[in-house]
């Protein structure tokens, strides 16, 4: 019988990785050194539980993924689970043009033209689920261009957009397309509009705001985060 698990390999890339010795495994798993030399000794090859699930917390995996041989979620080089965001070549115009929409944004990778994606940014996944509060399916990230909304955004920045979140209640920033091109505004609803209508609106006060029947405007997603060259 192979002494070669799943476990002690998936453990040996994370230390490889972060750079720990088997001390220094135990002592973040809060275990006795020798219960994690006998894993990666092979010779135990069916821990406890509780012993699986502090050697998961400590290395930032999940359990299951730790025992397996499924392919780990993507992380980063010192072993915490991230997530890759495409970014896609539509411009987050705010002059009424603003470059054109290649394709039909929606949530599922499939539908992106491969060309359309300049380049993928890894994120911590706890920072999208906890901070962002979204899933990397619903992620994309485009680039800034105009001042209409300037000094919250300026060209240049990119944003990230979480394209599961397209209702503007509460009110907020979102990406949508104007009919030219795709532009960042703030979206919120008329009180007691009928039929419901939203009001467009730019941080920048030489960019006067408008109102549009809801149904007439299309909502990509919601701006949930920024990124910035200072």
């Amino acid at each position: 019988m192979t002494d070669e698990t799943p476990l002690k390999r998936n453990l040996q890339r994370v230390m490889r990785q972060r750079k720990l010795s088997q001390r220094g495994l135990a002592r973040l798993a809060g275990l006795n050194e020798g219960a994690v030399k006998s894993i990666l000794a092979g010779r135990s090859q069916h821990p406890r539980h509780d012993t699986l699930q502090a050697l998961a917390k400590a290395v930032g995996w999940d359990m299951q993924e730790l025992i397996s041989d499924l392919p780990p979620t993507p992380r980063g080089g010192d072993g915490i689970p991230s997530a890759s965001i495409p970014e896609v070549d539509v411009r987050g115009g705010m002059e009424g043009g603003g470059g054109l929409l290649p394709y039909e944004i929606t949530d599922q990778d499939d539908d992106m033209i491969a060309d359309s994606v300049t380049g993928r940014w890894s994120m911590p996944d706890d920072f999208l689920r906890s901070e962002l509060r979204m899933a990397q399916r619903a992620g994309r990230i485009i680039q800034i261009v105009g001042d209409s909304m300037a000094p919250t955004l300026s060209p240049g920045d990119r944003v990230i957009l979480n394209l599961a979140d397209r209702w503007p209640a509460p009110p907020g920033i979102f990406a949508l397309w104007d009919g030219f091109g795709v532009v960042c505004k703030r979206l919120e609803f008329v009180p007691h509009s009928d039929p419901p209508t939203m009001r467009v609106l730019s941080d920048n006060r030489n960019h006067p705001p408008y109102d549009r029947v809801a149904g007439d405007v299309r909502v990509i997603g919601r701006v949930v985060g920024m990124i910035r060259r200072f």
